[in-house]
């Protein structure tokens, strides 16, 4: 990522955490923490949401580069036929 990118980045986020409008004042303290954690977890989740990622991979013997490779070849013509529709594209893939 980029120093512009993380610039922006942080720069969105204090938006979202000021607009949250971070300061209530009250005589409890354990009230204003959970105000500040709930408001800061609301800002963290909106600039920054959690995403589940499936990480692709395989420990098989069996599944050497060239498997990877071929793999590869074969989603790279799928993904052509996908933009093209084109009848020989769709026999390259098959």
């Amino acid at each position: 990522m980029s120093v512009y990118h993380c610039l922006l980045l942080y720069v969105v986020f204090l938006y979202v955490f000021i607009s949250l409008r971070l300061f209530v004042i009250s005589t409890d303290i354990n009230k204003t923490y959970d105000d500040f954690m709930d408001k800061l977890t609301k800002a963290i989740n909106e600039v920054a949401p959690i995403k589940n990622v499936r990480v692709k991979g395989s420990n098989q013997d069996w599944f050497d580069n060239q498997i990877h490779d071929a793999i590869k070849k074969r989603d790279k013509l799928f993904c052509n036929f996908k933009k093209t529709k084109l009848h020989d594209d769709r026999i390259k893939y098959t």
